[in-house]
């Protein structure tokens, strides 16, 4: 648990100093975003599973075992609506930007619900998931 408490606020604190030198040398504020964004990364795919491995006792393979469907649904669920964003010039006009934004978010969310479901959840939970989605339909 020490461990824990150690590392993650270090990591935290080893950010600011990267992001000071960044904006010294003329970086724009995003810089920040991003250098924040692969501390986490850093922390959630690195540190945490070391970790988990370290003081719980967890496999590599039971690590594997969340992080791979979780990966299938990020670049499955993610194909579809990219390709809409790259062809949206030529799909819509200009002018109708909200319009736009609406398909892009009600596709993204489709993707991502129907990539989760078959290829992020195993039979059982799939079969779990129905049983709910019944019994709320039901009442």
């Amino acid at each position: 648990m020490k461990e824990n408490a150690l590392t993650s606020p270090t990591l935290g604190i080893l950010s600011f100093p990267i992001i000071y030198l960044l904006f010294k040398i003329g970086c724009s504020p995003l810089a920040m975003s991003w250098t924040l964004f692969v501390v986490y990364v850093l922390l959630g795919l690195v540190q945490k599973p070391y970790l988990l491995i370290k003081i719980v006792g967890y496999s590599i393979k039971d690590i594997a075992s969340v992080f791979i469907p979780c990966f299938k649904v990020l670049f499955l669920g993610s194909i579809i609506p990219f390709m809409i964003y790259l062809s949206k010039d030529r799909l819509f006009q200009e002018s109708y930007v909200y319009f736009i934004i609406i398909v892009i978010v009600i596709v993204s969310v489709l993707s991502v619900i129907l990539s989760a479901y078959f290829w992020g959840l195993n039979k059982e939970m799939r079969t779990y998931v129905i049983s709910l989605l019944n019994r709320t339909t039901k009442k």
